[in-house]
């Protein structure tokens, strides 16, 4: 299945100097149809990995969001191209997911 549109509804809320953002998820196909939307966890720093998927920098998953299923785990960091990057021991390591 190819993906038409993935569409969020955002809000903000702030309180004690902390920001939550997200609202409502909706996913639809190249004709317009809603689809299901696969079950995620609350993930509040992302980057985009590919078509479908997802890096959390929260628990150093990366999700496809069309399954919901965990592709990779691995260090939380932050994505880069085909790696994550994080620090380990006052060094950086770049893992290949």
């Amino acid at each position: 299945m190819t993906l038409g549109v993935l569409a969020l509804t955002a809000c903000s809320s702030s309180s004690n100097d902390q920001t939550i953002e997200f609202g409502h998820m909706s996913m639809y196909d190249n004709q317009g149809n809603s689809v299901t939307i696969p079950t995620l966890p609350q993930i509040g720093g992302f980057d985009v990995v590919g078509a479908s998927r997802v890096y959390s920098r929260n628990d150093g998953n990366i999700y496809n969001v069309t399954t919901g299923a965990v592709e990779t785990t691995g260090a939380i960091g932050t994505a880069a191209g085909s790696y994550v990057l994080s620090v380990t021991n006052r060094s950086l390591v770049a893992t290949s997911y």
